[in-house]
């Protein structure tokens, strides 16, 4: 999903912001919370402005965003239950 389809929602999004990395979490995660969540990726290789404008220093970096706004976010490897938590959080 490309960052243009988040800023057109307006419900809770789970963004994970990395240049590479292996789909498998994030179709899981995107799969376990359809309907819910907004589960997509952002390359900052192709949208560094993206990476800029969220700060990203340092990759892989994971957003939660809703209405808008950042409300949780993590830096660096990160366990699939973790990351379950970080968007159970927010819904």
């Amino acid at each position: 999903m490309h960052i243009s389809s988040f800023k057109e929602q307006s419900h809770y999004i789970f963004l994970l912001i990395k240049n590479a990395s292996p789909v498998c979490v994030r179709e899981e995660l995107a799969g376990a919370y359809e309907g819910k969540a907004k589960v997509g990726k952002v390359n900052v290789d192709e949208q560094g402005d993206i990476a800029e404008q969220y700060g990203v220093m340092s990759i892989p970096a994971f957003f939660v965003i809703k209405d808008g706004k950042v409300v949780d976010q993590g830096l660096g490897a990160m366990p699939k239950a973790k990351l379950e938590a970080m968007l159970s959080g927010a819904i």
